[in-house]
């Protein structure tokens, strides 16, 4: 019953503050959760493991079996007994937190809540040097977003950028210098208060400085004269023919 109802508290919560996780399994059969990690090897987990599952096997050789397959996950533990923790130090299992049940529901789900903003910071900073996803914080809120469907960052206020993205607009706490810190081959920074994606350029006019970036020839950034020749070089390696070459 207290697993049914942390579960389900963990549903209300990551659905309330939209978070980009989800709960994929809550049972006691270790067999379930060993398929769900084969099925899915290069998930970001947590896992929440109670130490004491009574008949079953203990919640530490669950942890024990998971770390072998994961061992990068984040694990936390519920117990009633902290004097487990040498156990699991003795162990070399490394987790993420403790949470006391004996403390309360209320304060149990605030752990809980806890661990998943830290799981969420350290998946952020990983994904952010993989190609697929740029991964952003709001007021502690974590989100992603798919790099083809950026079209171009832009400085804002001081310390703050917008992301245009297809569907939406998005402000954060960021500068283009950490956009440029991440090196990535298709993000250019073509004028000091924009860096576009040279993957969705549908026209570069060059002769006027601006570069567009959607069919329609609605979207477009301002090119500074000094970018114009390494744009154009950029955008030869993808074989682009731009607006002079036609």
């Amino acid at each position: 019953m207290q697993r049914q109802q942390t579960g389900q508290n963990i549903k209300k919560y990551l659905e309330f503050e939209g978070l980009d996780a989800a709960l994929v399994l809550s049972t006691i059969n270790f067999m379930e959760i060993n398929n769900d990690i084969l099925s899915h090897p290069n998930d970001p987990y947590l896992f929440f493991i109670d130490i004491d599952l009574g008949d079953q096997l203990s919640g530490i050789e669950i942890a024990n079996n998971v770390r072998k397959k994961l061992p990068f996950c984040n694990i936390v533990f519920l117990t009633a007994h902290i004097e487990y923790s040498l156990v699991i130090v003795r162990n070399h299992l490394r987790p993420l937190d403790y949470i006391l049940k004996s403390s309360g529901q209320d304060e149990v789900m605030e752990g809980i809540r806890q661990n998943i903003q830290t799981t969420l910071k350290e998946i952020e900073k990983s994904h952010n040097r993989n190609d697929r996803y740029y991964y952003y914080a709001i007021d502690d809120y974590h989100y992603r977003i798919n790099y083809d469907d950026i079209l171009y960052f832009v400085a804002s206020k001081k310390n703050t950028i917008k992301i245009y993205a297809r569907s939406n607009i998005v402000e954060i706490g960021c500068s283009l210098k950490q956009i440029e810190d991440l090196e990535k081959p298709f993000l250019f920074r073509c004028h000091k208060s924009y860096i576009i994606n040279i993957n969705n350029v549908n026209l570069f006019v060059e002769h006027l400085g601006e570069v567009f970036l959607d069919e329609k020839h609605l979207v477009k950034c301002p090119v500074s004269i000094r970018k114009l020749r390494a744009l154009r070089k950029k955008l030869a390696t993808q074989n682009f023919t731009n607006d002079s070459d036609k």
